[in-house]
């Protein structure tokens, strides 16, 4: 039995050297196949850049599943940016009245200010009372004026906070937009390949073999992947059946009992 257990293991072992690994169904051999996880991740980082050198940058935020929050991002942008635009352009029309308002209260100042003269040299004379007059409506105007002023510039105060405000939404909002554009795309786009084929290539290690495109022999002299030969081996006596390794004729085993000892016939 020992003799004939040894026979089976050293044909098993010859049909592996003549034939190859590929001798064997997949479905009895595979679980004793390991990968090398540290060459999986080299070959599938290097397979994911050489795929990357195709592809553009939509097909990329596909991949990634990135599309939809990248255009909602570009949306968001625009429509701050908009609202930024229109902020600017309020800004600059109320600074421009604003200017034209201070000349005003300038001008008014100094009309107020000759008046107040003359009434000094005019004291009680025929002009006083219509100066008097002059110089309330004047003061009246220059009352309304500065409160005009003060509304002008209050808003100023709250759009210029808006517009920083819109401003650092909008450099945000770049900021996550650049996470999905030139290199930074790249980067995840391959670091997403890398770890879905080197899951691949662990969980299959002859898909593995097959996008090596080496033998499986070849493939562990390449350091690619483990093979439990031993293991290989074993299973393919196990129970004692002998007959479809050794018994090329039938595949039948002949036991024959002589002189107190079993003997095991094949016939080739």
């Amino acid at each position: 039995y020992n003799q004939s257990m040894e026979a089976a293991k050293q044909k098993i072992r010859d049909i592996i050297w003549e034939e190859g690994y590929e001798y064997f169904d997949v479905y009895d051999i595979d679980e004793y196949i390991e990968t090398n996880e540290d060459t999986a991740q080299y070959d599938a980082e290097e397979r994911a850049k050489l795929e990357q050198i195709d592809m553009d940058e939509d097909d990329m935020r596909i991949d990634l599943y990135v599309d939809d929050e990248y255009k909602d991002l570009l949306e968001d942008r625009d429509f701050e940016q908009t609202e930024l635009d229109e902020k600017k352009k309020e800004i600059k029309i109320i600074k421009f009245k604003l200017e034209k308002l201070n000349k005003e209260k300038k001008i008014i100042e100094r009309e107020i200010e000759t008046l107040g003269f003359s009434l000094d040299y005019e004291d009680d004379g025929e002009y006083f009372d219509s100066y008097n007059i002059d110089i309330s409506e004047m003061t009246d105007n220059l009352n309304e004026l500065e409160g005009n002023i003060y509304e002008y510039l209050s808003y100023i105060d709250d759009t210029e906070k808006e517009i920083y405000e819109l401003e650092k939404s909008i450099d945000n909002l770049n900021d996550e937009i650049d996470e999905f554009v030139g290199d930074s795309l790249v980067d995840k786009w391959i670091e997403h390949k890398t770890e879905s084929y080197l899951e691949e290539y662990v969980d299959d290690p002859l898909e593995y073999v097959d996008w090596s495109r080496y033998s499986i022999a070849e493939a562990e002299i390449e350091g690619l992947i483990n093979i439990d030969k031993e293991g290989l081996i074993n299973s393919r006596i196990a129970g004692g059946n002998f007959g479809h390794i050794l018994a090329s004729y039938d595949e039948y085993v002949n036991k024959k009992y002589y002189n107190g000892v079993y003997y095991y016939i094949f016939r080739n």
